[in-house]
């Protein structure tokens, strides 16, 4: 809630109201609140000594009830951008100018928190005719300071009942800034702690654009009583001209979402950090100016273990961007993190980035925190990703869902990713097209017959892929041992380089054979290569192999999964469409060469192997 009604339409305003894209407005959305707290802020000085200083104060400007006006036009509602709520409070800040609000942590049901707000609106409308009759007499509103005192009271006695209802998460604080420089945000809440005075002291930047502070109850609860009354102060540095919208400021709890079921063990393919109080101890801004902080105690030997046994690392942090990488710099461990988002955006929306650019399942992610608050955001947004308190860090290599990947080139997952993100780059600075600049990378396929030494290597394709992966079946190690010894199989592991590194070992495909044509029964291949139509030049070279040694049917099995839409999209662009006879699998009709992918250079050793359709 915020003092709309105290705004100054007489004064023009801007009327370039931001808007959100789509992707951020879900992102960012109602879904997420399970409850929130009435807290009203409204518009008040940083050096107030009323009321002596409306006669002192040069810097004293009256608005409708006498109060001083301190923002350019007081705080007006606007309907973008807008997150969980139904709109945003645009303020413009004036010198010596502030947001002021009686606090109030307590998660009242939604209907009760519904009725008091439309209960607090019709008395502002009821007030009007009166206050405006009490200026014709007396010079200046009464009824409306009336009316502000009893909000202020029925919030303070809701604030009292704050052990009687859920406990929130924390403070929810989400800031956009249409301006092209950062605003400096503080906070200041005054109150008490037992017979003591409380206060606890919160600073954060909000750079352009939508950002989101999440404060834990936590930190609240250590240095004050949010049962007894408390004063939240909010002030921005430099404050004169600076206008931002408030899309959020108070006490939320976040919703729960059941985690998703899965299908066996889980398997973690990438573990997200927190930086503060979770690989150190103490706040990164707080300390002395070029200190670096103090890895803790066994970290760096986990790092190395996890990269070992392939497990990528990145970060999630609410930092200073260039602060926190200095610090991990001077730590040695910068290069581990792949993707690193160190921003001050919701954790979840950091994982979802960090997802997105390693092209990796948001189950396959683990993320370590040492607040509360945060891991209850991820969990709410984000229910498929294992959640790891920062106390626990030190048993992780232990718990089976990271035992990883001991394979050779396990131990070399990360410099591949670090590779591809190279790739990334010249591509976004070439001039090219995609498909011309993928004609210049000089990529190379290697397709041969794999021997028992490759069976760790592939069996950790086998269980790693999902979105490339055509049947989805799974072997365990003996199953694929015995795989590629069938007589009536052929097996296929493929290989991959080109100009920037080297990709590994990338696929693996089996060929069962049927009525004098082939049956692919497997074809799965790591997304490291994907979008760069590999698979699809790989399957291609296989069948027409086949063709031109005797085969005169083309079939594939397709298990269609949550995940795997683009095998899928890759067999139609191939020319496979359902067989109606057939459940699950798929034909080319008639049986014709495949058109060659022409960026993409294939070797193989299909001279040294058997005949290719056994009669």
């Amino acid at each position: 809630m915020f003092e709309f009604e105290q705004s100054d339409r007489g004064i023009p305003r801007r009327q370039d109201h931001p808007t959100l894209d789509p992707n951020t407005q879900k992102e960012f959305g109602a879904d997420r609140i399970r409850s929130h707290s009435i807290v009203n802020w409204g518009e008040h000085c940083t050096e107030c000594v009323y009321p002596t200083c409306y006669q002192t104060c040069s810097f004293y400007q009256p608005r409708p009830d006498g109060r001083c006006r301190r923002f350019t036009f007081g705080i007006y509602r606007s309907s973008s951008p807008k997150t969980w709520m139904d709109y945003s409070a645009c303020v413009e800040f004036k010198n010596w100018s502030k947001l002021w609000a009686q606090g109030n942590a307590t998660q009242l049901p939604d209907g009760i928190n519904r009725l008091l707000e439309i209960l607090g609106s019709l008395a502002w409308g009821a007030s009007s005719p009166v206050d405006w009759l009490f200026r014709k007499i007396l010079g200046r509103k009464r009824l409306s300071l009336v009316v502000q005192s009893l909000r202020r009271r029925t919030i303070k006695y809701i604030a009292s009942l704050y052990k009687k209802f859920p406990q929130p998460d924390g403070l929810l604080l989400e800031v956009f800034n249409p301006m092209t420089i950062p605003a400096k945000l503080h906070l200041s809440v005054l109150g008490s702690r037992g017979s003591e005075s409380g206060r606890f002291e919160w600073a954060g930047e909000a750079a352009p654009g939508l950002t989101s502070f999440t404060i834990p109850i936590s930190d609240f609860e250590a240095r004050l009583d949010l049962h007894r009354p408390f004063g939240m102060e909010l002030s921005v540095a430099d404050e004169d001209r600076k206008r931002l919208y408030f899309c959020s400021a108070t006490f939320v709890r976040l919703a729960r979402r059941p985690a998703p079921k899965t299908n066996g063990p889980k398997k973690i393919k990438c573990v997200v950090w927190d930086l503060d109080n979770t690989l150190w101890d103490g706040v990164l801004i707080e300390g002395t100016a070029g200190a670096v902080p103090r890895l803790k105690e066994g970290l760096l030997e986990i790092f190395k273990e996890f990269d070992r046994r392939g497990i990528l690392l990145s970060v999630a942090s609410k930092n200073s961007e260039e602060d926190a990488r200095k610090a991990l710099e001077a730590l040695g461990i910068w290069d581990f993190f792949l993707a690193p988002q160190i921003h001050w955006k919701p954790k979840s929306a950091s994982i979802q980035q960090i997802a997105q650019q390693l092209n990796l399942g948001l189950d396959a992610f683990a993320f370590v925190d040492d607040m509360p608050f945060e891991r209850d955001e991820v969990a709410a947004a984000l229910p498929m990703v294992t959640l790891i308190p920062a106390e626990q860090y030190s048993s992780l290599l232990q718990r089976p869902e990271f035992a990883g990947d001991a394979s050779v080139e396990g131990a070399s997952r990360r410099l591949m990713y670090q590779t591809e993100m190279k790739r990334q780059q010249a591509m976004a600075s070439s001039a090219l097209g995609y498909d011309a600049f993928l004609a210049t990378c000089n990529i190379r396929v290697t397709i041969r017959r794999p021997g028992d030494d490759l069976v760790p290597r592939i069996q950790d394709i086998v269980q790693r892929t999902n979105q490339l992966n055509i049947a989805s079946q799974r072997y365990n190690l003996e199953e694929t041992r015995a795989l590629i010894h069938d007589p009536e199989r052929h097996c296929y592991i493929v290989s991959c380089s080109d100009n920037y590194g080297d990709y590994g070992y990338v696929g693996f495909i089996t060929i069962g054979f049927e009525d004098q044509g082939i049956l692919i029964r497997d074809c799965m291949f790591s997304c490291r290569i994907q979008g760069k139509r590999i698979d699809e030049a790989v399957l291609a070279h296989i069948i027409n192999h086949y063709l031109s040694t005797g085969a005169t049917a083309l079939r594939a099995r397709f298990f269609a999964t949550k995940k795997n839409a683009p095998a899928g999209e890759m067999l139609a662009r191939l020319g496979f469409v359902a067989e109606p006879e057939a459940e699950n699998v798929l034909a080319i009709k008639p049986a014709v060469l495949r058109e060659k992918i022409p960026h993409v250079q294939i070797t193989d050793d299909f001279a040294q192997t058997a005949a290719a359709v056994p009669v």
